[in-house]
């Protein structure tokens, strides 16, 4: 995953800022993150503070899922190949690292944002794959951002028509992923836990790259090995929250009311069962310390923002950019320095234009920054995909405003309508990596150079 340096000529220090970008998103590679956090030896291996022998277990089944699962698989396959009896792994995309990995690993594609019957048939699997660990087994589990959409396994009564319009009304509302997955987890029989209480009593060892702000394991693709509950209280509140509880599909509405009689099954978790061990082995905040080292490396000021950014895009970029350029007109800043942020934010859908988060927020940013000398914000998604483009996110710089106008282009014409990547994509100021193997949320940097 390697930026393209003309999309960067725009900028005072294109090569310092890319190697800032690029030491983020190194630090989110999945398959440095595996062998950063998996220690093998001749007797066993260990994962954070839990050591596990060979000896004690008859197989080692490997289960994946999420847009970081094939290079997380490679990782695996490195340390543990031989040992691995087989795997079931549910991605995104195909890319090389399928390539490298031996037909042991049975590889499905889901559909993300919206699940679709790829999405159910990868669930099907993944549940027909689980019925062969017994109670002498270790199952390695890998989970990342997307998993919620790629593997769908609805309970009984619940059809896949009604989880995509569902998570359709929760995406154009503007809810939180968390909210969303607090929702997903209730209605799916492998999210909220359900995976590794299928394999129960058998152990269950997940590696986890967050797309959570605050890492919540339950949270993270909702949650597969979690061993806290899902609450279909929080699920109602949320639907009523956004004014969906009587819009949403009648089955889903008539499943959670009749989760309040549904006692056996919140039961389950209150059970002596053995508690999976679950490792964030990459974040959001770990990607920001790798850019502010490295930007520190580079001579400038560093200050983090936040590693848990999130509400209106458009409004976060407008206060954002407001602040810094106040900031600069101040003199408060003594450059060069770099502000960083990460998290996730959300766009309530308000017109029929393309975009995405990131590029949401660069747009509510160009007209504050407009006439600033050497100055950029640059938004990124990690995982190289903003919204449904081809796009991960955008650089503005205090020029972005008169070449747009250049043009006839006025930022808050095109975000009425939420057309962010057709504003970019005019001025070439489009990021564009490709899938880049890796979810860690979004991250946002704003620059004032020397």
């Amino acid at each position: 995953m390697q930026f393209s340096p003309q999309i960067f000529s725009q900028l005072s220090k294109p090569e310092k800022t890319m190697r800032i970008l690029q030491a983020a998103l190194n630090a989110a590679d999945p398959w440095r993150a595996v062998h950063r956090e998996l220690l093998v030896s001749n007797s066993g291996f260990q994962v954070g503070e839990c050591n596990y022998c060979f000896d004690e277990y008859n197989h080692i089944y490997l289960a994946g899922i999420g847009k970081a699962v094939l290079p997380m698989a490679r990782g695996i396959n490195d340390l543990l190949g031989e040992r691995i009896e087989s795997g079931y792994l549910i991605a995104k995309h195909m890319d090389q690292d399928q390539k490298c990995l031996p037909e042991k690993y049975q590889i499905h594609l889901g559909s993300h944002p919206i699940p679709d019957e790829q999405s159910i048939l990868a669930g099907r699997g993944l549940i027909h794959f689980l019925r062969q660990v017994s109670n002498r087994d270790i199952l390695l589990c890998l989970v990342s951002g997307g998993g919620s959409a790629l593997m769908t396994a609805p309970v009984p009564g619940i059809e896949l028509d009604d989880i995509r319009k569902l998570t359709r009304m929760l995406l154009e509302c503007g809810a939180s992923i968390i909210e969303i997955n607090a929702i997903r987890s209730v209605l799916d029989i492998l999210k909220g836990g359900g995976l590794a209480q299928m394999i129960q009593p058998a152990q269950t060892v997940s590696l986890i790259l967050s797309d959570v702000i605050g890492d919540r394991v339950d949270m993270i693709a909702s949650g597969p090995t979690s061993s806290t509950p899902p609450s279909w209280r929080s699920a109602v509140e949320i639907l009523r929250k956004y004014s969906l509880w009587d819009r949403c599909p009648e089955r889903i509405r008539l499943y959670l009311e009749l989760q309040k009689a549904n006692l056996p099954l919140q039961e389950l978790f209150k059970r002596e069962f053995q508690q999976p061990q679950n490792l964030v082995i990459a974040s959001n905040r770990i990607s920001l310390d790798a850019a502010m080292e490295q930007a520190a490396r580079e001579g400038f000021a560093t200050t983090m923002i936040s590693d848990q950014m999130e509400g209106e895009a458009s409004e976060v970029g407008l206060t954002l950019s407001r602040k810094f350029s106040d900031y600069i007109n101040q003199g408060r800043l003594k450059r060069p320095v770099m502000w960083v942020g990460g998290g996730e934010t959300t766009v309530t859908i308000c017109g029929n234009g393309k975009g995405g988060r990131n590029q949401e927020l660069a747009l509510a940013a160009v007209e504050p920054m407009a006439g600033l000398a050497d100055v950029a914000l640059i938004t990124l998604a990690t995982d190289g995909e903003d919204g449904p483009t081809d796009a991960a996110g955008a650089i503005v710089t205090g020029d972005t405003y008169a070449r747009g106008k250049q043009n006839s282009m006025i930022p808050s014409d095109y975000l009425a309508i939420n057309n962010s990547y057709e504003y970019f994509d005019q001025l070439n100021s489009l990021i564009r990596l490709g899938p880049t193997g890796t979810n860690v949320n979004d991250l946002c940097f704003l620059f004032a150079y020397d």
